[in-house]
């Protein structure tokens, strides 16, 4: 997937509409600035930077500086910042929007990024948020989390409070799995992850 994402913009672009929902990619479309929290390699500034936004990722490990530099390189609106999420090294108010795809689990305190996120945004932006189903079948049948060094896991609940309780509006829920017709709804619900 790396090397596909940093070869072949079309490739990004499937990977991309796989990914994010319909009316946030239209977002997208439009261009502006996109803060990539918890980039990790940057493959979404990779794509996303070749399709005329700018993006602005940030993640605390610098073992991820030699594709930021690579990715850098070939397309000047993409942008790496070694930092923390918890405290966002930017001015208020100057993102149109922001994505965090299994990032949110990691954080220490959530509630603290949210705070921080809800700074630096621009008031109407779009916030693509993809976390884990803390009960979703996989967690309920093998008592484990995807991966051991997450945090906390939530439930459609939980997250939804703490949305709103940082002024958010939800403005669509999905699952993600198999893109099978006839098997949509089912893998909706079995799926270890839902995005809000």
């Amino acid at each position: 997937l790396r090397k596909s994402c940093l070869k072949d913009s079309r490739m990004g672009k499937r990977y991309l509409n796989k990914v994010f929902p319909a009316e946030f990619s239209e977002h997208i479309q439009r261009g502006g600035k996109i803060l990539d929290a918890g980039c990790s390699w940057g493959r979404f500034g990779a794509i996303l930077s070749k399709h005329g936004c700018n993006v602005y990722g940030i993640d605390p490990f610098l073992a991820q500086l030699p594709y930021w530099v690579r990715i850098s390189k070939e397309n000047a609106s993409a942008h790496f910042i070694a930092a923390d999420a918890q405290k966002i090294p930017f001015q208020s108010g100057i993102f149109d929007s922001c994505i965090m795809v299994g990032v949110l689990e990691f954080i220490p305190d959530d509630r603290l990024f949210f705070s921080e996120l809800k700074r630096v945004l621009n008031p109407g932006a779009l916030f693509l948020l993809q976390v884990t189903n803390r009960h979703s079948p996989y967690t309920r049948f093998t008592g484990r989390w995807i991966h051991k060094e997450y945090k906390r896991c939530y439930t459609l609940d939980e997250i939804s409070q703490i949305l709103k309780d940082h002024g958010f509006l939800i403005k669509s829920i999905s699952g993600e799995g198999l893109k099978l017709p006839f098997l949509n709804t089912f893998f909706a619900i079995c799926t270890p992850y839902f995005r809000t």
